[in-house]
């Protein structure tokens, strides 16, 4: 054998990646954010090119994939979230987890990178922003005296659970967990040039917001007074109070009261010594949610060694907890060189109020109307706008109502309904001039009656601590103790006069009824327990009612404001109650079951009477009637029976039904024991019931199934009247859960819609089984829509459906094919444009929390009502003559920019080219950019009306040449074209470098 060279030439090496890339510097800005209102962005650095995902992840579920238009890598990439989910409804308040995923050319997948977003939707508002005065004069020869005063009310709404996401501990009262408020006030001219600076001073070397546990300007009640300084000096205007530095406090650290889940604030500051040139200048406040976390600093010595600042000062992390900015409000000021006006200090007064002050009225008045005149005996005239009037009750609740003015000085609180309940109310007012003053006071109370009219409430009477019901029997001494539940909550004002309140009792055929406040019997004890909240107990212990026959009881009930025999008495009397009272004793009787010792006893009144069928009345004795175990001939499938059947004999030998006359308003009642039983999933004992069989069905015995779970038993009273009929069989059952698929495929396309009920439904009364609600399919067509069949209508027991009510929530699926979405797709609209819709019994309605899977072709919705007709629909798009995109909608966040970045947003209605430009107040243009309907930053083609939902512009304040940009003023133009033309929009930004 010979082997030869084949002559290959030019062998080249070759070269296999195997490194992965590397994912580092990963974080979200911020980590805490507000659904709806910013966005989050995500940024890492990839250290070789590749493909990256990014997933937003609840608990146990992705809920939005994040693309990335291409690959990229280096230092500065990043993704941004909207706080959506991929239905494009925004998330709830909850935490987050981010998964940053990226895979190379070659393959190689780069170790997974998790971080956490916090959702928080607390918002901070800056309300009633006042300058004061607005004009002024600056005089040389006042420079200790204040140029004009700055206020403002600021509120947030939050749950506990809320501030426990941005790291407030809610569990303790410490003043160091209070979430807090850090102020930002800065004065601008009107070339947009930061003239001045209000706080915030964490970078002043302040070290000392506490002293022994409170903040430094806590002087008197905090909460009921704001906090008010002078600039530029106002750590010299703030008390001393124990560590003899006042130059090191946070002038502008304000804490935020809370009533309920609102909490608020109110802060001034004066300015003085104001030098700037006649003009108009720009007041812009703002302030930041702090103080989730706090830095310890120990003791300060000076030279010698001597403490000057105490262990406990302590100062806010800047960089924990900070994450809630409220956004700027703006105010004007205008600086003259002419003297002006006075400016007025003194807040306007309460000249009268309606009804007046202290005065006394009936229940039958209309008070409708609450109202207070003002009277401003200064120069500024009265600010209804900002006055304030409530009404309230004795325990502090808002009566409902509007506020209401004559637009000139008196102001109303239109009630909802006229007052009609006893109390003392109180008129609140807050009056207010035009120059604020008075914004800050406490408001003026005036207080009125309304007098007492109506008696206590008698809640309940109850024999040995169970309701006394009309026509109950007891055996001889078995009552051993009367109690009676009176209360004035909700009525009258005047709280129950319990030692004039009166249990009355007679025997009804001899007529003879007890004394006052006494039981008929012997050995009777009174006992009254009672509460300050106007309710309370009587109680009448060691009875002895032994005689047979029928009483009655009522109950006259006293309040305080009245007497007994008075002229206009306040009290209520009770209807009343008839009981029975037997002589010999109840007859028992009872059924022992074998093997498990629980036994069936039925309890008959003395003196009855049994009338099998065909025979004459015979009276009930121990022998006359019994039971034994029987058998289940006819069984509900949807329940499951405990042992044992119970079955009632006559003599012992007849198998018959047996009719019951008892005497009147006298019960008998049946008691039925259960052994140590395992309930399934979904079962507990309160599930359980008697049910009898009346020779065709079972069915549960009407009335009140009384469940003892410590004795394992159930005891019912059987029905009255005429008479009592002991049916075939009596037995324990309970509820067997299944759950139920409700479904319908259509005979063409092969689709199936289908309505998944948990098990242990019910729906309109009835348990859901196989053949409970059924589905149908119909031809509808509606203007404007395109409707994907089938259309489905649902069915109760045969009938069709008009509004169904599901005791469980019931989920509804259904489906679309591949040729709808191409149908689609021909419109210019995509997967996303798709909806279930639902027929009210007069218009079609989207449902708008519908899931879209768009890998399996479905739509789910979960609900508990069902109406009769479903469908999935989208909007057939229609050409229009309006612009492009919405002049309102267009805007810059944030304006004035701060960072070197700004975002522009808008809305289109339609596919459009937008173009961004910004120029210089001169007229030069320093950046330009044009996005397409389907470019990555530009807004995504489609019809209708939508949101930019994220699709947004971003300018990093550079020019054309990719140079940053002066400070100073700027105006941008975006110009949205299409078919049909173009609309431009002009509006100015303010660039701060």
């Amino acid at each position: 054998m010979n082997a030869e060279n084949n002559g290959l030439k030019n062998l080249k090496e070759i070269e296999i990646d195997a490194t992965p890339p590397n994912i580092t510097n990963f974080g979200a800005f911020p980590g805490i954010f507000r659904p709806g209102f910013e966005n989050v962005t995500i940024k890492y650095t990839l250290v070789k090119k590749a493909d990256v995902t990014i997933e937003i992840w609840d608990n146990f579920n992705c809920i939005r994939k994040l693309t990335i238009p291409e690959p990229g890598y280096g230092d500065n990439c990043s993704a941004m979230w909207d706080g959506r989910n991929e239905c494009g409804g925004l998330v709830s308040n909850r935490n987050y987890s981010y998964k940053i995923n990226a895979v190379d050319e070659a393959g190689n997948s780069a170790v997974e990178r998790v971080g956490k977003i916090t959702a928080t939707d607390v918002t901070l508002t800056i309300t009633k922003l006042n300058i004061n005065p607005s004009r002024f004069t600056p005089d040389p020869d006042t420079k200790d005296m204040v140029d004009f005063w700055t206020n403002f009310h600021v509120e947030m709404e939050a749950t506990d659970s809320q501030l426990q996401n941005l790291g407030f501990c809610m569990n303790t009262n410490q003043v160091r967990t209070l979430p807090y408020i850090l102020v930002n006030m800065t004065a601008w001219d009107a070339q947009a040039k930061k003239l001045m600076t209000v706080g915030p001073d964490l970078t002043c070397g302040d070290s000392d917001p506490f002293t022994n546990g409170y903040p430094l300007y806590y002087t008197g009640n905090m909460g009921t007074e704001s906090h008010y300084g002078v600039f530029p000096k106002l750590g010299s205007d703030l008390p001393d109070v124990g560590d003899r530095d006042k130059g090191n406090d946070w002038d502008t650290l304000v804490p935020l009261q809370r009533t309920g889940n609102k909490y608020w604030a109110d802060w001034g500051v004066g300015i003085k010594d104001w030098d700037y040139p006649n003009g108009t200048y720009i007041i812009r406040v703002e302030v930041k949610l702090i103080g989730s976390t706090w830095k310890f600093i120990d003791y300060v010595y000076d030279a010698a060694k001597i403490p000057i600042a105490e262990k406990w000062h302590q100062e806010p992390d800047e960089y924990k907890g900070y994450s809630r900015n409220s956004g700027s409000v703006e105010g004007r000021i205008e600086v003259v060189s002419s003297p002006i006006t006075k400016p007025d200090y003194i807040a306007p007064e309460v000249v009268a109020t309606t009804p007046g002050l202290n005065t006394i009225h009936e229940p039958g008045e209309n008070i409708s109307v609450i109202s207070a005149k003002l009277i401003d005996i200064g120069n500024a005239g009265v600010d209804l706008t900002y006055s304030e009037i409530i009404l309230k009750d004795s325990i502090g609740m808002v009566i409902p109502g509007k506020f209401s003015n004559n637009g000139v000085d008196t102001m109303k609180w239109v009630l909802e309904e006229p007052l009609t309940s006893p109390d003392d109310y109180t008129i609140e007012v807050k009056p207010v001039d035009k120059s604020m003053n008075g914004l800050s006071k406490c408001p003026q109370r005036f207080t009125f009656t309304i007098l007492d009219r109506i008696g206590p409430k008698i809640d309940n009477i109850l024999v040995n601590d169970k309701i006394l019901e009309k026509g109950a029997s007891f055996g001889p001494n078995e009552i051993k103790k009367i109690s009676v539940i009176l209360s004035e909550i909700g009525a009258g004002k005047s709280k129950v006069d319990f030692p004039s309140s009166k249990i009355m009792v007679r025997n009804e055929l001899t007529q003879q009824e007890n004394e006052p406040n006494k039981l008929f019997g012997s050995g009777n004890r009174r006992e009254e327990k009672y509460t300050e909240d106007m309710s309370g107990v009587i109680i009448y212990e060691n009875l002895t009612l032994d005689k047979g026959g029928t009483y009655s009881i009522w109950v006259e009930a006293w309040d305080r404001a009245s007497t007994p025999n008075a002229p206009a008495p306040n009290f209520n009397r009770s209807p009343k109650i008839t009981f029975y009272v037997s002589s010999i004793g109840y007859i028992n009787v009872e059924f022992n079951y074998p093997g498990l010792g629980t036994r069936t006893y039925l309890m008959i009144p003395p003196n009855t009477t049994a009338y099998p069928i065909g025979s004459t009345g015979t009276m009930v004795s121990t022998n006359t009637i019994t039971m034994r175990q029987g058998t289940i001939t006819t069984k509900n499938e949807n329940y499951t029976v405990i042992d044992p059947v119970i079955e009632f004999w006559w003599f012992n030998n007849e198998h018959i039904d047996i009719k019951l006359d008892p005497p009147i308003g006298v019960g008998i009642s049946l008691t039925m024991y259960y052994g140590h039983i395992t309930l399934p999933p979904g079962v507990t004992e309160d599930n359980l019931a008697i049910w009898r069989y009346n020779g065709t069905s079972w069915g549960k015995i009407s009335g009140v199934n009384d469940i003892d779970k410590n004795n394992n038993k159930i005891t019912v009273n059987l029905p009255l009247y005429p008479n009592i009929s002991l049916e075939d069989s009596y037995a324990i059952m309970y509820l067997v859960p299944k759950a139920v698929d409700v479904q319908y495929e259509h005979y063409q396309k092969g689709l199936v819609t289908c309505l998944k009920v948990p098990e242990a439904t019910m729906v309109d009364g009835y348990v859901v089984g196989t053949n409970t609600v059924t589905a149908g399919t119909l031809t509808e067509t509606r203007d404007g829509y395109v409707i994907i069949e089938p259309v489905i209508q649902f069915f109760l027991k045969g009938n069709p459906v008009t509004k169904s009510d599901f005791t469980n929530q019931v989920t509804l699926i259904m489906y679309y094919t591949d040729e709808d979405v191409a149908n689609l797709t021909q419109r210019g609209l995509k997967a996303s444009d798709l909806a279930i819709y639902e027929y009210n019994g007069t218009t079609w309605a989207k449902i708008s929390n519908g899931i879209l899977d768009e890998n399996n072709k479905q739509i789910t919705w979960t609900t508990k009502i069902i109406r009769g007709k479903y469908a999935i629909m989208y909007v057939i798009p229609v050409i229009t003559d309006k612009p492009a995109v919405f002049e309102a909608s267009v805007h810059a966040y944030p304006n004035p920019i701060k960072g070197g970045r700004v975002t522009f947003r808008y809305d289109l209605i339609r596919d459009a080219t937008v173009n961004i430009k910004i120029y210089t107040l001169m007229g030069d243009l320093v950046w330009n950019k044009e996005y397409s309907p389907t470019s990555p930053q530009g807004m995504q083609g489609s019809h209708g009306v939508y949101p930019s939902n994220g699709d947004d512009i971003i300018w990093n304040c550079t020019n054309n040449a990719d140079k940053k940009v002066a400070t100073g003023l700027y105006i941008y133009r975006l110009t949205a074209s299409d078919e049909s033309g173009e609309v431009t929009v002009t509006k100015k930004l303010i660039v701060v470098q």
